[in-house]
């Protein structure tokens, strides 16, 4: 059944000029020759900003280094490469300290 709905829907809209289903229903054929323009969409966002380097030197020079090498040896992005950093350096250091925070 949704072949059939498929098909007849490829039919009604016919190939174009390069032999290909224009599926794009901007500029419609209204049967007397005339095309029917529609304005363009609009995009939902806008464009953001390219993003900031990740400050790879905040995080000291053992750890920005290490960082750095990973990120240069399975090139992978900066951040992603300083993230796993953090996380392995937060793991090997959670046993050595308790922190206490001021509200209990």
């Amino acid at each position: 059944m949704r072949a059939q709905a498929f098909a007849a829907e490829l039919d009604r809209l016919g190939p174009d000029a390069d032999g290909r289903y224009e599926r794009d229903e901007r500029h419609r054929d209204d049967g007397a020759g005339q095309r029917e323009t529609k304005p363009e969409r609009l995009p939902l966002f806008p464009p953001l900003p390219p993003a900031a380097p990740y400050p790879l030197d905040a995080l000291g020079p053992i750890l920005g280094e290490a960082a750095s090498a990973i990120a240069r040896k399975v090139q992978a992005p900066a951040a992603i490469a300083a993230q796993s950093v953090l996380a392995a350096a937060s793991l090997a250091v959670q046993a050595h300290a308790d922190v206490r925070m001021p509200y209990g």
